[in-house]
């Protein structure tokens, strides 16, 4: 399971480098009425270069003469190595983030409402006894705070009867969870932490020579305390997919879960 965890990590850190890479938010408005996105490097007193996504790693440059005016992304710096030009430039917000930092809020035209509703599978386990792990969960966001109702279920599959001698789970939790997330246009990452009711059946073996052991039962059904981790890569609106990392922690021994998720909801409804 950590090494599933730290899979993960590494590749969204890889994906969102990549994306970031890619975004282009800044807007050259020209006389005619074209608009050319993209970033934005360099502005000096005859023309603006650029970055665009049809010409890729390509530097452009179109003449200030064509240019109506300017609008940059809060986080473009492009180089301006002359201040002696007539055209308007202007910082816009981005529309499409809300973060729980409050300094990084922005909310033109985008609702703070996001509702997601994801289900998934993969791989889980009690101590070192892997088996299927299945998640199904509902989250309403408002601007960068998430409400989530989620039930993980988790057991070992054998459809021949389980080996002699093999350790036996099955556990499962429903929980409301409580968090706080980064929630993007195209990207949601959320961590949230709350109450459950757990049903937990871990039989552990003991052998005592090669021919006979016995098993110790730890089964608990009662209150347990789930976090969970969601990393979600969105379309527009309507679907996507993701991650989905829990742990659920009781006494004796806590489980944890890693699945793979498809999404749906709505999280960028306009007003």
């Amino acid at each position: 399971m950590k090494k599933a965890f730290l899979v993960l990590i590494l590749f969204f850190i890889v994906s969102t480098s990549s994306t970031i890479a890619q975004e282009y938010r800044d807007k050259i408005i020209k006389t005619n009425n074209d608009t050319i996105v993209c970033e934005i490097s360099l502005i000096n007193q005859d023309n603006v270069f650029y970055y665009s996504k049809k010409n890729g790693a390509h530097n452009m440059s179109v003449s200030l003469k064509e240019i109506s005016s300017i609008q940059l992304d809060p986080a473009s710096k492009p180089e301006i190595i002359t201040e002696n030009y007539k055209i308007n430039i202007s910082v816009v917000k981005d529309t499409n983030l809300y973060s729980s930092s409050g300094n990084h809020e922005r909310n033109n035209d985008k609702s703070p409402i996001g509702i997601y509703i994801s289900g998934g599978f993969g791989d889980g386990g009690v101590e070192n006894v892997d088996g299927l792990a299945l998640d199904f969960s509902g989250s309403f966001a408002y601007k960068s705070h998430m409400l989530t109702y989620s039930v993980m279920g988790c057991s070992q599959l054998y459809f021949a009867g389980a080996p002699d001698g093999s350790d036996l789970m099955g556990t499962w939790y429903r929980g409301i969870l409580f968090g706080e997330a980064y929630r993007g246009k195209n990207i949601m990452l959320s961590l949230s932490g709350g109450f459950g009711y757990t049903k937990q059946n871990y039989d552990h073996y003991i052998g005592l020579n090669s021919f006979s052991g016995y098993y110790v039962h730890h089964d608990y059904n009662g209150l347990s305390y789930p976090i969970e981790v969601n990393i979600f890569f969105l379309a527009h609106n309507v679907i996507g997919a993701g991650f989905h990392w829990s742990v659920n922690i009781i006494p004796g021994y806590s489980s944890s879960a890693f699945t793979i998720s498809i999404v749906l909801g709505a999280w960028n409804i306009k007003r």
